[in-house]
């Protein structure tokens, strides 16, 4: 084991500080120097003070003074003394002459030092040694002085009252880098000044401390305050680290935060050293003082529990117990933080009360709460909205600038709940091809690079949508508004023109900017009986059937060339929930996707094909939409699993996406389809967004951007600036014209770092709509308490199932001591089974079986099941006649009395729980086989918590390990967990 991996774990849990004393001498935490000192005896030094400088900087969120023992490294000196000769030692002048010993010291004579700073800034006044300033900046970013920075300045005229202890560490650094011990304190000293006075060293002010920077190093950083947290579950012990997130970029930093004041959600001004990464606070620029949390009672006040675990070391109180009259103990509420104390509780007040969690606003304002979704607009950024006109003006539509395609039937087909429109298509037969235009708003024009709304919108990444619910990436002045495709109103649009071959092969194109006015306002399912030959009378759609059919030829081609380069056809899994006027959900059905949504999705990829050609034709920079090809183990695994299916993957070693295509054909009517497409797709890698172009492996192509949806994706939004920048480059227009309507040049490292904060704003989207949705369907399947209900497992770990309630798409976990409790049981990962040792019998992926929901939480979204009494025992013993009824038939009824419920699931465990003659073989506990490494493990409620690391241990995957016996009978309580991938 490496000395920094013995460290890590001797240190593990332990709060680790090192401060200065007040008279200025380093005191390092007693335990790690004992430690240290005890490991020194071990190994070399250099590598025990690596592995402690390793150690110390993972508690940089905490006030740590590094002694210049733990932070100096040595065997460092080439490295940084190159890095600091660009810094310091060229761009001050300094000559590259390196004295040494005595000479060295006669040379810094007290006058040369006064001189040197009575001429701010004057360097090249004193005849410094070149290696010596190399080494003293090098030595300053590595020690943190308590007395100030002017303290080691007042040496000057008082030379007995400069800070010795912070010399003497400058000192230690510098002779550690060099052969020799010929530096000493008055050289040291003479050049310390020499840098400081020529603001070559810059002291960065940390509160007790400072610190001293290279002014070349750093950066200034305006970002947001992000919490970290792990919990070690073993030792109850929260670990917190800080991070600053810019705001422009999205690049992550670790942050110096001395401030109590300011905590997760904040933003802030700091500077960056450019060679650590590491960003040292410096000023609030705006506080996050939206909290989310559960108040209750402690003696005679009241405090909030938050719910956002990275808040939980802080203590927040309200002034007064008055403050929550009216409001019901525990209940969840959304506060305002009218007051920071460093040392003391932070005071909020109430900003709304969400009463009933369960409903869909509630869920929606929980969800962006928790994660600190940005969800309001700024004053800078409502200012530049509220200065935009509510229509287009006349000069910008000027012919000049832009193609006039008014009287082109350019329509809108979207979703009948949308109100963005993004894109607008047109087709028309040429020969025996078609000449397709995609109308896409012109975002860019009205969003200029750099801007209030440029800045939100990069911070944002993109819109999140929820069930009847938006929060937009652009003001809806602009999303619904002035940039939204609406029908009958003049509209700026950037347009791609192609030439569609006969065979779907896409022939020449080009961009340009144009105006626009759309004919029609369509949706999905008006167009889709147009196409299926329906007897439409719309009088608006009535006009528009040829081109409507126009546009249905031309995605049949489109198909063909998709089938023909092997692109991967995905089914989605998307659900729809049917609300009352209350906001209560009746009902939640699948998305059924019909020929018009596959039509649209044809015309966008296509657009988006042209759009990437385009940037790597004209040599230009942009985020690709890039897929890669699915990892070898991956494909190693998914082909383990169909093989007992009767299946197969061709390909060899690296399939190609025409592969899995030829697969997903032969599945179309296989009864395990819907699992089988699971697990494909879990096989694929995941697309990102990248300024390499490697291709997209799903869609078959060489090539591909997202180009088409600049309202609610910012990926796309660069995309057009970058096209319109390449329109002026190839002299198609003017670079004064290409500029005025919102061209940029984007350039690769701009993008390197955009693209991980789009990556990020990507999956943040993701994940709070999922929860959300999540919360939805727990809400809803809770009626549904103690009822028999068909199901399909969809996932198998060692610690239990996870199985699809098929006719709302919802799933739900039955804990493995649930299937059995006698008996032992193992975890067949490559055929995802769990197979009882004994009888030989399994469940596994793809069985359908009937379960009982016996809880559910709507808070984090989990549903807990239990197998219908006797699905998994030879006696088919029942549960009461109410617990038959049918999914269907319950739809529309009214609630079933919560006492009936309760009997039900009450009856239903205790006939499960004392049915006689079942086969002891099937009455097991779980132990995984030894592939499995570190499983997870089901979070057991109640009485079954404390087993929880019984579960763990049999997750080792330690070969030849005893099967651990467990005697659970009961409940799994609340132990659903979301399924896997």
């Amino acid at each position: 084991m490496s000395v920094k991996k013995e460290l890590d774990k001797k240190f593990s849990g332990k709060k680790i500080s090192a401060e200065k004393s007040a008279d200025g001498e380093n005191v390092k935490n007693k335990k790690i120097s004992r430690e240290v000192k005890n490991e020194k005896s071990k190994t070399g030094a250099a590598e025990i003070e690596s592995g402690v400088t390793d150690l110390l900087s993972l508690y940089l969120g905490e006030k740590v003074a590094v002694s210049a023992a733990a932070e100096s490294v040595p065997g460092k000196k080439k490295k940084a003394g190159s890095s600091a000769r660009k810094a310091v030692g060229e761009s001050a002048g300094s000559k590259k002459t390196v004295k040494s010993g005595k000479e060295g010291k006669d040379s810094a004579g007290s006058a040369d030092v006064k001189t040197s700073v009575k001429q701010a800034g004057a360097v090249n006044a004193v005849d410094g040694d070149a290696e010596l300033r190399e080494l003293v900046v090098y030595a300053a970013e590595r020690t943190i002085i308590k007395a100030g920075f002017d303290s080691v300045n007042a040496s000057l005229n008082n030379p007995d009252e400069a800070d010795g202890e912070y010399l003497g560490n400058l000192r230690k650094i510098i002779n550690r880098q060099s052969t020799s011990k010929k530096y000493g304190l008055t050289e040291i000293r003479k050049t310390w000044c020499d840098l400081t006075a020529g603001k070559i060293l810059i002291p960065v002010d940390l509160g007790a401390n400072t610190i001293v920077l290279p002014a070349d190093s750093l950066d200034n950083v305006e970002g947001k305050v992000v919490y970290e947290y792990e919990k070690i579950e073993e030792v109850d012990i929260v670990y917190y680290s800080k991070k600053l997130e810019s705001v422009e970029t999205g690049e992550t930093s670790i942050l110096y935060l001395p401030d109590a004041t300011v905590f997760h959600g904040d933003t802030v001004r700091c500077v960056r050293n450019r060679r650590t990464g590491i960003a040292y606070y410096v000023s609030t620029v705006n506080f996050h003082n939206l909290i989310l949390g559960r108040w209750r009672k402690t003696k005679d006040r009241a405090v909030l529990n938050p719910e956002d675990p990275r808040f939980g070391q802080l203590r927040f109180a309200f002034r007064k117990l008055s403050d929550v009259d009216g409001i019901g103990m525990g209940s969840i509420v959304i506060c305002r933080i009218v007051k920071r104390h460093p040392s003391g509780d932070y005071i909020v007040e109430v900003e709304h009360d969400l009463k009933d969690g369960a409903r869909l606003d509630s869920r929606i304002q929980i969800a962006l709460v928790n994660n600190g979704i940005p969800h309001e607009w700024n004053e800078a950024v409502r200012k530049q909205a509220d200065n935009i006109p509510d229509e287009v003006q006349e000069k910008d539509k000027d012919a000049k600038k832009r193609v006039d395609l008014r009287s082109l039937p350019l329509v809108t087909i979207d979703g009948a709940d949308a109100r963005d429109f993004d894109d607008a298509v047109y087709c028309r037969k040429e020969g025996t091809g078609f000449r397709l235009f995609v109308a896409i708003a012109d975002v860019s024009f009205y969003v200029r690079n750099g801007s209030p709304l440029d800045n939100e919108a990069k911070h944002r990444g993109t819109s999140i949508y929820f069930p009847n619910y938006v929060v937009p990436m652009l003001p809806e002045k602009l999303s619904n508004g002035l940039c939204s495709l609406n029908p009958h109103v003049d509209r700026l649009c950037m347009v791609c023109e192609m030439e569609v071959r006969k065979g779907g092969s896409i022939g020449e194109y080009r961009f340009y900017p144009a105006v626009m006015n759309s004919h029609a306002r369509l949706t999905y399912s008006e167009v889709a009986a147009v196409l299926a030959g329906e007897d439409v009378t719309d009088p608006e759609i009535v006009p528009l059937k040829e081109d409507l059919l126009n546009l249905y030829a031309l995605y049949k081609e489109l198909k063909l060339d998709r089938v023909n380069r092997g692109g991967i056809e995905f089914e989605g899994s998307e659900v729809r929930f049917v609300f009352d006027e209350n906001q209560q959900i009746t009902d939640i059905l699948p998305v059924v996707r019909n020929d018009a949504h596959m039509l649209i999705e044809e015309c966008m990829i296509a657009a988006n094909v042209c759009a990437a050609d385009f940037v790597e034709k004209n040599k230009g920079f942009t985020l690709f939409r890039v897929h890669p090809k699915p990892a070898a183990l991956k494909v190693t695994a998914f082909r383990n699993f169909i093989t007992p299916y009767g299946l197969s993957l061709d390909g060899g070693d690296v399939p190609e996406s025409s592969d899995y295509a030829a697969f997903a054909k032969k599945i179309e009517n296989n009864p395990y389809k819907d699992i089988l497409q699971v697990m494909m797709l879990r096989s694929l890698s995941l697309a990102t967004y990248t300024p390499e172009n490697e291709g997209h492996f799903g869609l078959a192509l060489d090539h591909y951007a997202h180009f088409t949806s600049p309202i609610r994706r910012y990926p796309d939004l660069q995309l057009h600036r970058e096209i319109k920048y390449l329109l002026g480059k190839t002299g198609v227009y003017s670079s004064s014209l290409v500029t005025s309507i919102g061209a940029k040049k984007y350039e690769l490292p701009e993008l390197t770092t955009l693209s991980d904060s789009c990556n990020t704003t990507e999956r943040r989207a993701d994940k709070v709509s999922g929860e959300v949705e999540l919360s939805l369907k727990a809400k809803f399947i809770e009626r549904f308490i103690g009822r028999n209900l068909p199901g399909t497992v969809v996932n198998v770990t060692p610690f239990g199932l996870f199985v699809k309630i098929n006719r709302f798409n919802i799933d739900g976990m039955i804990h493995v001591s649930q299937i059995s409790a006698n008996n032992y049981m193992t975890f067949d990962e490559t055929k995802m089974r769990l197979v009882g040792e004994k009888s030989g019998f399994s469940v596994g992926l793809g069985d359908v079986i009937t379960v009982v929901i016996t809880d559910v939480s709507i808070d984090d979204g989990k549903i807990t099941m239990i197998p219908a009494a006797g699905t998994f025992g030879k006696n088919k013993a029942s549960i009461n006649e109410e617990a038959k009824k049918t999914v269907n038939e319950y739809i529309g009824s009214d609630a079933v009395d919560n006492e009936s419920v309760n009997t039900a699931v009450r009856r239903s465990m205790a006939i499960w729980n004392n049915i006689d003659g079942l086969d002891d073989d099937l009455m097991d506990s779980v132990v995984s086989v030894s592939r499995v490494k570190s499983a997870p493990h089901a979070q057991i409620s109640g009485k079954h918590k404390a087993k929880s690391g019984t579960e763990k241990k049999s997750g080792s995957g330690k070969s030849g390990k005893k099967p651990v016996k467990k005697a659970a009978k009961k409940s799994a309580g609340k132990a659903s967990e979301k399924q896997a991938g």
